[in-house]
């Protein structure tokens, strides 16, 4: 039904999904995050009061919706903070190139994040 990736580890078959790491360890379930770092967190209680809420794979992707949706507003108010840089005459050409490459850099991050959204929203019918 949904795409998981499935890791084999120490026997067990934890269920890794949009960044949680959902395992069984001695009959009692452990849930990780890894979406901020290379090394596994404690959710914040907001994220494991969603997944208690929705179920895991909801849940997550609830919390990947917020997670686009955050991100999105974010790239927004840069590109704001970086037009009226450019609008600003205190600055060379070269400056003003570099802050239409970053402008740029961000509206294609705002398109994979847009698509991230509305794909996860279509499925969930949220």
């Amino acid at each position: 039904m949904f795409n998981q990736a499935v890791e084999v580890f120490g026997g067990k078959n934890p269920i890794i999904y949009k960044g949680f790491k959902l395992s069984n360890i001695n009959e009692e379930y452990a849930i990780l995050d890894v979406r901020k770092s290379d090394y596994y967190d404690r959710p914040t209680a907001r994220d494991i009061e969603t997944l208690v809420a929705y179920g895991f794979i909801k849940g997550a992707d609830i919390i990947s919706i917020d997670n686009c949706a955050m991100h999105i507003d974010m790239f927004n108010r840069n590109i704001a903070s970086l037009r009226q840089l450019v609008d600003s005459d205190n600055f060379s050409n070269k400056k003003v190139k570099g802050f239409l490459m970053q402008i740029e850099i961000l509206e294609d991050g705002i398109d994979t994040y847009s698509r991230r959204l509305e794909r996860t929203r279509s499925k969930l019918n949220y």
